[in-house]
């Protein structure tokens, strides 16, 4: 498929041809779908919590990636619930869909390093995870790192070996069910919203100087700004992949 990389996007079209190449069970009911952009658009993700918009067959859709920065293929998760996402889940491996490049700056990664970092994800915003947290353990930091990730339930829980090798090397990690599973017996689950847990459960290091990633929507966002002061982090030390 290397040849699309010297196929140009159409004029003052934002979107490039991208062949739907793999499609794997990510657990949880997520999806993982792997898209062969061109170079050109590949080269475009440069650090984690960039996104991209992806169209086919009339629909579109914003979706994090959830490879790592440099990779040739474009790795994003879905769930099934209309839209674009249905159609991908649907349709045949190499199935032609349009890609954008990279979208945001992403998460500010070297400002972060060698300091406590809270990475706050729900939804498909776990997908944000990989690339962040790797970057994390590849730059020695795994032990100052907490991973925050916001579901509805334990079965709903996706990257299940991802969460138990990071947390071989070091990385806390506390997974949020707002409606748990009775019973659940995993240690990392608390009941609640990830807002919940920053508040009780001494997450923020009390030393200071942490910083806060955070993907979700747009309560969520809402609710960890406000309450970041209470936690001591500066306001300008929150952080979410659609900054400017």
């Amino acid at each position: 498929m290397d040849y699309l990389a010297e196929v140009p996007p159409p004029s003052g079209s934002p979107f490039s041809p991208a062949p739907l190449i793999d499609r794997v069970d990510a657990g949880g009911g997520l999806r993982l779908i792997k898209l062969h952009p061109t170079i050109r658009v590949a080269e475009t993700y440069v650090s984690p919590g960039q996104y991209i918009e992806v169209r086919l067959w009339g629909e579109t859709g914003y979706f994090v990636l959830a490879g790592e920065p440099g990779a040739k293929a474009f790795d994003l998760f879905m769930r099934a619930g209309g839209g674009v996402s249905d159609l991908l889940l649907a349709a045949p491996l190499g199935t032609l869909v349009e890609v954008t490049g990279a979208i945001g700056a992403g998460f500010p990664m070297h400002d972060a390093r060698s300091r406590p970092l809270v990475v706050v994800l729900a939804g498909t915003g776990i997908a944000a995870a990989r690339p962040i947290i790797r970057a994390r353990i590849a730059g020695n930091d795994a032990e100052q790192t907490v991973l925050l990730i916001g579901v509805r339930k334990r079965s709903e829980l996706a990257m299940a070996a991802d969460l138990d090798a990071w947390e071989r090397v070091g990385v806390r990690i506390v997974v949020c069910l707002s409606q748990p599973d009775d019973p659940f017996d995993d240690r990392r689950c608390v009941r609640g919203y990830v807002q919940d847990a920053l508040r009780t459960k001494s997450i923020v290091p009390a030393s200071g100087g942490a910083r806060i990633f955070a993907v979700g929507g747009s309560s969520m966002i809402e609710a960890v700004r406000d309450l970041a002061p209470e936690l001591g982090v500066a306001p300008q030390d929150v952080h979410t992949n659609h900054d400017p």
